[in-house]
């Protein structure tokens, strides 16, 4: 997804898709401007459904739009009319595919917050995290959702320049200043590794020099990992070799190896020890 100036007064966002036979692109909507720096937001459902966030410029609305059998439709996710409160918004879907979004709310300088309510059928939006004022706006935001269903975002501080993380357990929103150094958080990008410990790529300014840097927590791995040997037909003892197959899984930080034991009869009635 991505918006193109190429018209004399207008401007298109556009979604494009690799097909069999090329790419495919289409307008989503057109807009008579775009901030430079806005940029959309897409996610995938469960069906690979395309979902995208934008807003364009000023006092526009926060617009989420969805495609579903070929057609385009939008809503409005929240608005100011005399105000700035939606920019550079980061959407991710959680595991019922309800949206969730993220964005700097510029006049009320702040990290904002909307989500997708089933039950009333409405979205609920509200500020995560206030600042009396910004040097460098916007904040950039990336969202991300947990294991848990629950938010996360990695967020610059336009105030204090910071880079911060927010996690919400349920009840409250928790922040967290990974690089609690100045102008360090900028263009943030979030992931989760596979038992839920963020990990944020930022830029971090050095005196005129800007560097990609990397911010992550290590979690233990409380998840055992399965493995299990499949069944094994009825063979001779002058049988020729046989294929053992085996599975093994975890869905922690993943196997590195795996060791297949197994013993020996002779007569069907004791066996020999164990073995590797």
């Amino acid at each position: 997804v991505y918006w193109d100036n190429a018209g004399v007064n207008a401007v298109d966002l556009r979604y494009a898709v690799l097909e069999d036979t090329g790419w495919a692109v289409e307008a989503i909507d057109t807009f008579n401007g775009v901030n430079d720096y806005e940029r959309p937001s897409l996610a995938l459902d469960a069906q690979g459904n395309p979902r995208v966030a934008f807003h364009a410029v000023g006092p526009s609305p926060l617009l989420y739009y969805r495609r579903d059998g070929g057609l385009w439709t939008s809503e409005v996710v929240d608005q100011w009319p005399l105000a700035t409160c939606c920019e550079v918004p980061s959407l991710a879907l959680d595991s019922q595919d309800n949206p969730h979004i993220a964005m700097y709310n510029f006049t009320g300088v702040a990290l904002r917050y909307a989500r997708y309510d089933p039950i009333f059928g409405r979205w609920q939006k509200y500020n995560v995290y206030e600042q009396t004022g910004h040097v460098m706006p916007p904040g950039w935001p990336s969202l991300v959702i947990g294991l848990d269903d629950q938010p996360r975002v990695a967020y610059f501080d336009t105030e204090a320049l910071q880079l911060r993380y927010f996690a919400f357990d349920g009840m409250q929103w928790v922040m967290e200043a990974p690089d609690p150094a100045s102008r360090r958080g900028q263009w943030s990008a979030l992931a989760l590794d596979p038992v839920g410990a963020p990990h944020i790529l930022y830029t971090a300014w050095i005196g005129t020099s800007a560097f990609i840097y990397h911010a992550w927590q290590v979690w233990p791995d409380g998840v055992p990992p399965s493995s299990s040997v499949d069944p094994i037909q009825p063979y001779w003892r002058t049988a020729p070799s046989l294929a053992v197959n085996a599975t093994a899984s975890d869905r922690g930080v993943g196997i590195a190896n795996v060791t297949l034991w197994y013993r020996t009869s002779g007569n069907n009635a004791s066996w020999g020890p164990w073995a590797a």
